[in-house]
């Protein structure tokens, strides 16, 4: 017979469920940066073709966390809301990091309309140095050591040295610092929001299909917020009479929000609520 973990305890997932679902992950963020580049080629309106590849990320993730059973998950441990006020309550985190969330993908997504798209995947790739100091100061992990700031900051300034001549032919210098300065915003939302889910999963008991459901049906309503406000929807009503295929350009953000999602451990047990 097997043996138990400990009550309470986080059961780590396997060697080869690791690297599978870090295949999963990265052929999902390689197939999701493919078609979201052929999508800013594609179609014109590219700040709204970003705002819709948005839009579409987030309804995509949704029905994917409904399919692997989010909607029945529930809350564990003492974060979890009992009675209708409660529960609402309990929905505020999602809503903050749902905006976080956005800023770090639809940011990124509009940016695209100003600097070549190669930038903003380099840009994506450099969030390590704000992830690392973000989750030492929330105290999700030990403090680095030089060895790997240094790793990081070899990293990062390769990035900035692949931003000059970053802007597409014909884009004004003021237009392309915008997109430099909205892509540099998304490294640090992607690092707060990245650190929040870990924190909320591992130390309030959120499973990670739970986690992956509230932050996405939040981030389709910030999604249609956003695209009301901008004055974009009545624009990107028309691109999609006219190219409903718009929306189907981020199958790979759906796959690769799946791998990570299952890739973060079992959150902790009622016995010992809030353990990390």
């Amino acid at each position: 017979m097997a043996s138990e973990a400990p009550v309470g305890a986080a059961a780590p997932p396997s060697a080869w469920r690791l690297a599978l679902l870090a295949g999963v992950f990265f052929t999902g963020m390689t197939l999701m940066e493919i078609v979201l580049e052929g999508a800013t080629r594609r179609f014109s309106h590219a700040e709204t073709v970003g705002l819709l590849l948005t839009l579409a990320q987030f309804s995509g993730c949704t029905v994917l966390a409904v399919l692997g059973g989010g909607a029945s998950g529930a809350v564990q441990g003492p974060a979890a809301p009992e009675g209708p006020a409660a529960a609402a309550r309990g929905w505020l985190p999602f809503v903050g990091l749902s905006c976080l969330v956005w800023c770090g993908t639809g940011l990124a997504n509009v940016a695209v309309s100003w600097v070549q798209y190669p930038v903003k995947v380099v840009f994506k790739s450099s969030k390590l140095i704000p992830t690392m100091g973000v989750s030492v100061l929330m105290g999700n992990s030990r403090t680095f050591g030089a060895l790997d700031y240094l790793a990081a900051v070899l990293l990062c300034a390769g990035a900035a040295g692949f931003s000059f001549h970053a802007g597409k032919i014909g884009e004004s210098s003021q237009l392309v610092l915008l997109g430099i300065a909205l892509l540099t915003c998304t490294m640090f939302c992607d690092a707060v929001s990245a650190n929040a889910q870990q924190r909320l999963m591992q130390r309030t008991g959120v499973p990670p299909m739970v986690m992956m459901l509230r932050l996405n049906l939040c981030g389709v309503l910030v999604s249609l917020g956003i695209l009301a406000a901008s004055g974009q929807a009545g624009v990107a009503a028309r691109l999609l009479a006219a190219e409903p295929l718009v929306l189907a350009y981020s199958p790979g953000g759906c796959w690769e929000s799946g791998g990570s999602a299952e890739a973060w451990p079992a959150p902790p047990s009622r016995g010992r609520p809030g353990a990390a």
